[in-house]
């Protein structure tokens, strides 16, 4: 049970990690 919530917990935090580098680059190059 508990590999599942951390499994859950990884791919939201990937997720996040993924859209903030995505707003970092954009404005980068701006």
């Amino acid at each position: 049970m508990q590999f599942i919530k951390i499994s859950n917990y990884d791919l939201a935090l990937i997720g996040i990690a993924i859209i903030y580098g995505f707003i970092i680059t954009i404005r980068k190059s701006e």
